[in-house]
């Protein structure tokens, strides 16, 4: 039985040099490690002047895999960003959307994201957690990632042992 990876990333990064920056690296590590398959997320959509010309890059790394599915990156606040999403439905297959608020200065709470959330809810889809500090997502999310992922035509999938709780109380 194999896991699956609901925070995978390619690409560069403009703030130092990554070693394993491409799919194949991606799929390797993934095998050493157990993982099946994985959302995949481009990095570059992050930085890049024009978002949509790195999705449309992963879209290409990704097209006829089985195991792995795109996750757009999107910065909410740009212009174009409802006519990329728009775009993106006609292209290739999305999976869902990752948004990065303190990258792109905005918050979950921002009425600018409303016709982003719009977008999402009408095509169910998901919206990993956006959190700079861990990449392990939410029970939640597990859950929802779990639930799309089931839906695809896979090989059996099961669910990551669950951790420990922290069982330490606050005093006041």
């Amino acid at each position: 039985m194999k896991y699956l990876d609901c925070s995978c990333f390619i690409g560069g990064w403009p703030f130092h040099k990554v070693r394993h920056p491409d799919f194949d690296d991606l799929r390797a590590l993934h095998a050493r490690n157990g993982i099946g398959g994985g959302l995949v997320s481009s990095t570059n959509a992050i930085f890049w002047n024009d978002p949509y010309e790195a999705e449309r890059e992963l879209a290409g790394v990704l097209a006829g895999q089985t195991d792995y599915r795109h996750v757009m990156t999107v910065n909410p606040l740009l212009p174009g960003t409802m006519d990329d999403l728009a775009r993106a439905e006609r292209e290739f297959p999305v999976a869902g959307i990752r948004i990065l608020p303190g990258f792109h200065g905005c918050s979950l709470a921002d009425a600018r994201l409303t016709p982003l959330w719009d977008w999402l809810r009408s095509r169910k889809l998901p919206l990993p957690k956006p959190s700079m500090k861990s990449s392990r997502p939410t029970k939640a999310l597990r859950k929802k990632w779990l639930k799309l992922w089931k839906q695809l035509p896979k090989p059996p999938l099961r669910k990551p042992p669950k951790k420990p709780r922290n069982n330490h109380t606050t005093i006041r």
